[in-house]
């Protein structure tokens, strides 16, 4: 079907969202059509009743008519719609629609990206977001509509529209479940993303000392980039160490991931905090817990939760992680190298708000530094390239290095493209992008000299399968 029809359409429809530039590949017009053929698989798929669907925006400038657009898609085909008259966080918009049980909620997000990009996330009533399947089959009703006309109903059963949205409810819900054993200090990074609408309400009604950072939202993402990465935190480190807070938090575009500094001003990737908030939690109860980890994750989880923690590998992608949460018994939080995390106790989407409240609620129960607590991981040394290979080539790619390995003997699970694991705790992964013409190689072992050589072999070993291909 692909070869009918404008590639860049095509490539809009992704693994885990829609995306576009606005103006260009995605338009109001477009969007109308992409609710349509949203609205055709919850009815094909019998996901509909009566509840309707849940949508709303990021800040974005382009949410409103792409909202709009989605909106008049969905109720032209008879669906009704439930949307937030104003832009809200992702955490606020997901929960809206999961507190009031609807049939599934649209996101109109681009996440990271920059601000001329937008795009949708489509989740389940409960919050677990579409896997591939899903959207792919949404994007195959999509371009069989671009072939042959939506059937729309009579004028008399359009879909009725209401605008609501739950933020009191939230922010109820968030006070309701966490509270503070002693008052920390904060400082909130929004990067002028959709997390400046609550940040102020959200941190003070629970007892924070905080101070903001960016925190008036600009869809033009003024001060530094939406996606909350070491480089672009740099002045929300600085201001940690000298206003000697407790940590920082980092938010990205849209607010479904966040990133800790910790009190010395030190960036903490996903799995360090993952790692600690577990740590913390098995300590006060007692009980060994389950964490759900995707196959990019580092080794320091399996390091610094010996005995405390049984880690659940899976692949990558958080729509993975949030139906392994729902799904496995008793699973005590998800977490994404990208920085997506899910506690399953509260809810099923990764909501970013929940990675600072967990922390803050176990750290205000002790006298520790958060410093004192990531200087007791274990340390590690991981590097990550990223090498060019056509679309076409790269899962046979993948495929010939899952032959060659296994003639040698190694140790590997292919869950996920490939990961070799080593006797000393080392581990390789190689696994082709499932949006670019990439394929990425993630090393990690406890010494720098030996993850720099597992680099250097396995990048000639993806290369030269390349050339040979």
């Amino acid at each position: 079907m692909k070869d009918n029809y404008d590639e860049d359409l095509w490539n809009m429809f992704r693994a885990y969202d829609i995306r576009g530039k606005y103006g260009q590949t995605l338009t109001p017009q477009l969007m109308n059509e992409i609710g349509m053929a949203f609205a055709q698989y919850l009815m094909d798929e019998k996901m509909i009743s009566n509840k309707g669907v849940y949508v709303s925006r990021d800040i974005r400038q382009s949410g409103a008519p792409l909202q709009n657009g989605l909106i008049a898609g969905l109720s032209s085909m008879g669906i009704d719609v439930h949307a937030s008259p104003r832009p809200l966080p992702f955490g606020v918009s997901v929960f809206s629609g999961w507190f009031d049980h609807r049939d599934a909620i649209a996101f109109i997000t681009a996440s990271h990206l920059p601000p001329e990009w937008n795009g949708v996330k489509f989740y389940h009533g409960d919050g677990v977001g579409f896997s591939e399947e899903r959207n792919m089959a949404i994007r195959d009703v999509f371009f069989k509509f671009k072939k042959q006309a939506a059937p729309l109903v009579s004028w008399k059963d359009v879909g009725n529209v209401e605008y609501v949205h739950r933020l009191d409810e939230y922010l109820g819900f968030m006070k309701d479940h966490f509270e503070l054993s002693k008052t920390l200090n904060v400082i909130v990074d929004c990067g002028n993303g959709s997390i400046s609408l609550i940040s102020s309400k959200l941190f003070k009604l629970l007892g924070f000392n905080l101070n903001e950072l960016y925190c008036n939202p600009d869809p033009t993402f003024p001060n530094r980039s939406s996606e909350p990465t070491e480089e672009s935190l740099q002045v929300l480190a600085q201001k940690v160490v000298e206003q000697k807070a407790d940590f920082g938090i980092g938010f990205d575009g849209d607010g479904d991931r966040a990133i800790i500094i910790d009190d010395k001003g030190r960036f903490l990737n996903a799995e360090k905090v993952a790692a600690i908030i577990t740590k913390l939690a098995a300590s006060e109860s007692g009980e060994k817990k389950t964490v759900v980890a995707n196959v990019e994750c580092s080794l320091i989880l399996e390091e610094a939760l010996k005995d405390l923690a049984e880690v659940h590998r899976i692949k990558v992608g958080h729509t993975f992680m949030t139906l392994a949460a729902k799904e496995l018994p008793n699973v005590f939080l998800g977490v994404e190298s990208s920085g997506h995390m899910v506690f399953p106790k509260y809810f099923y989407f990764d909501d970013a708000v929940l990675i600072p409240l967990v922390l803050a609620t176990y750290l205000s129960e002790t006298n520790l530094k958060l410093s004192l607590l990531v200087d007791q991981l274990p340390r590690s040394h991981a590097r990550r390239i990223t090498i060019k290979c056509p679309d076409s080539k790269k899962f046979n790619v993948i495929k010939r290095i899952i032959e060659d390995l296994k003639e040698k003997g190694l140790k590997i699970n292919t869950l996920d493209g490939v990961r070799v694991e080593f006797d000393d705790g080392g581990w390789v992964l190689i696994r082709a992008s499932n949006t670019s013409p990439k394929i990425r190689i993630i090393a990690e072992s406890l010494s720098n000299d030996r993850t720099n050589l597992l680099i250097e072999e396995y990048k000639n070993l993806v290369q030269s399968k390349i050339s040979s291909s």
